[in-house]
């Protein structure tokens, strides 16, 4: 536990590793109401291995960074990742940087309950691209992408997804939902998109 009621913070840099092997083995960031925890996996060859569930933002502030060829993997093919999980949750993550990888077996959900912001850039990749995995953007959630790459097969999206970069694999917006480009932007879609909301193209380009 990264921030339990206090303040914490986890660098794994350097090409340094972190593999979680104790009983239940999950990872939160910003536990309780009153945490705000801070993750960092930076430099090439730096790992964090998760074999269980892994919340940012639980019921705290948390925040998650993997930048300049970090990697972080959540191996279990039944437990979620989530990002603002609970009705005080906030948590933010942001994946920058030619080989930055976020590789996640299973589910991923970005401020269904809590507040959730994902941020793929310059190069970044999230993959959430095993077959039964789904992606979703809730209502309080929020998909950014800065020249990044998200990759699933299924992405729900309730909330927000805007920016400039490529979604790889089906995307489902409810009636709630918000595709935004702005202006200069390119928004790639490299798979299905069923709409049922709304698309904003301010100056920007949708392919």
């Amino acid at each position: 536990q990264v921030g339990h009621e206090g303040v914490g913070q986890l660098t794994v840099e350097g090409g340094g590793s972190m593999i979680l092997e104790n009983l239940g083995a999950d990872l939160s960031i910003g536990v309780e109401p009153s945490g705000v925890g801070t993750m960092t996996v930076k430099d090439p060859f730096s790992l964090v291995v998760i074999p269980d569930s892994h919340s940012i933002g639980a019921e705290g502030i948390g925040r998650m960074e993997i930048l300049g060829g970090g990697f972080v993997h959540n191996t279990d093919t039944t437990k979620v990742a989530t990002i603002g999980a609970a009705a005080t949750g906030i948590g933010t993550v942001l994946v920058d940087g030619a080989g930055s990888i976020w590789k996640i077996d299973n589910d991923l959900v970005i401020g269904e309950v809590g507040i959730g912001t994902l941020t793929i850039s310059d190069q970044g990749l999230i993959d959430v691209d095993r077959e039964d995995a789904v992606a979703t953007v809730g209502a309080r959630g929020r998909l950014q992408l800065a020249g990044g790459t998200i990759a699933g097969q299924n992405i729900v999206l309730d909330g927000y997804l805007g920016g400039s970069g490529l979604v790889r694999g089906s995307v489902v917006g409810s009636v709630d939902s918000l595709i935004d480009v702005p202006q200069g932007a390119l928004l790639r879609f490299a798979g299905d998109v069923d709409n049922q909301g709304s698309i904003r193209v301010r100056g920007g380009e949708v392919e």
